[in-house]
Order: C-alpha cells, then sequence, then structure tokens
C-alpha cells in the first residue's frame, strides 16, 4: 500500500503484542503493505471511518431491498419446503 505524501506525520509509541507484530509481518511479506506503520494508519483509519457503523441500521436497509425480499422469501420456502 502506497504512503500518502505530501501529509504531516507524528511521531508516536506503541508497545505491540507479539502475535500482532507476526501478523503485521506476515502482511508486509505478502506485499500487501509496506511497512507496519501504514498497517497501523490504515487500521486507525478504518476504525475512525466506521466507529457509527450501524449494523441495525443497515439490516433493516438491506431487509427492505428488493435483494432483501428475495432473501427473505427465499428462506421461508426453505423452512416450509424443510417440515
Amino acid at each position: 500500500m502506497p504512503r500518502q505524501k505530501g501529509k504531516s506525520k507524528n511521531q508516536l509509541s506503541y508497545r505491540i503484542p507479539s502475535d500482532v507484530e507476526l501478523k503485521m509481518d506476515k502482511l508486509i511479506a505478502n506485499k500487501e503493505f509496506n511497512t507496519r506503520s501504514d498497517i497501523i494508519s490504515t487500521a486507525i483509519r478504518f476504525y475512525l471511518d466506521h466507529r457509527e457503523f450501524n449494523i441495525e441500521e443497515e439490516i433493516e436497509s438491506y431487509l427492505n431491498s428488493e435483494k432483501g425480499e428475495r432473501y427473505i422469501k427465499n428462506q421461508i420456502e426453505k423452512c416450509q419446503n424443510a417440515t
């Protein structure tokens, strides 16, 4: 993942659990990220962008959609056929 150029950065110290460090090293070895700093920044941004995600609203929206209605009908048919 490329670094974001032109953005100022501040240094922060963090003691990382060894199991997380191993997972991060695998991501870097697999070329998914360039550095641990990139992984940490991505994780924090993801958290901040999604921390107010309301799963109930998302499920309700899906179930009220045409696709959701087809899913519900399909599940009802499966239950009726199972009896």
